[in-house]
């Protein structure tokens, strides 16, 4: 009972002091905090600005109303994408060069220059540097409506990365990256191990 009135006293004792020191003390009191920074440091590494694009355009009966509202932004597309200040490289194959697998000639999975509608550019893969660049491209992916009606664009894009016909043309390029566009009204109908031919 005690040492609990003395703990009491001594509470009261510490309590005072320390409203006394506080009311002593400077009334102008400021504060300040230490400067702080954090400093970063990263190595720089430059930017792979190698970028190929494979055009896998669906030539079959449905798709002139597509093809031709493609027609009429390519130009504005090409213009975007040249700002962008890539060293890029693009192809064009169509869903049906997967039929180079049920015997068709190899040249059906080659890298398409135009139609025999819309001529023929001699340039297979156009880059940065290709003249008439827009007007080339343009043709190129073009390709019409007489293809097969049975649309394969997974075996199509396969075999025209696969296929001997573009070898020479050496795309994509091992240090580049690969950008797929598929251009098509329906679903993807691949299918390895059949030879349904829907033409």
């Amino acid at each position: 009972m005690k040492s609990t009135k003395l703990t009491s006293k001594m509470l009261a004792i510490m309590a005072t002091v320390a409203i006394v020191s506080s009311a002593c003390g400077n009334k102008n009191a400021s504060f300040g905090l230490l400067s702080d920074s954090t400093n970063f440091q990263q190595n720089s590494q430059p930017t792979n600005g190698k970028i190929d694009v494979l055009w896998i355009i669906d030539n079959s009966g449905s798709m002139d109303s597509s093809q031709k509202q493609m027609s009429a932004q390519m130009s504005k597309f090409m213009d975007l994408f040249n700002a962008k200040g890539f060293d890029y490289r693009m192809a064009v194959a169509t869903t049906d060069a997967y039929l180079t697998m049920f015997g068709y000639p190899s040249k059906q999975a080659k890298f398409r220059d135009g139609t025999d509608a819309t001529s023929h550019t001699g340039v297979f893969v156009v880059t940065p540097q290709t003249p008439n660049l827009s007007q080339t491209f343009m043709t190129n992916v073009l390709q019409g409506t007489n293809g097969s009606g049975d649309e394969r664009t997974f075996q199509s894009l396969e075999i025209a990365l696969t296929s001997s016909e573009n070898a020479a043309f050496q795309f994509p390029r091992p240090d580049a990256f690969l950008a797929v566009i598929n251009l098509s009204d329906e679903d993807d109908f691949s299918n390895p191990s059949s030879n349904y031919l829907d033409l």
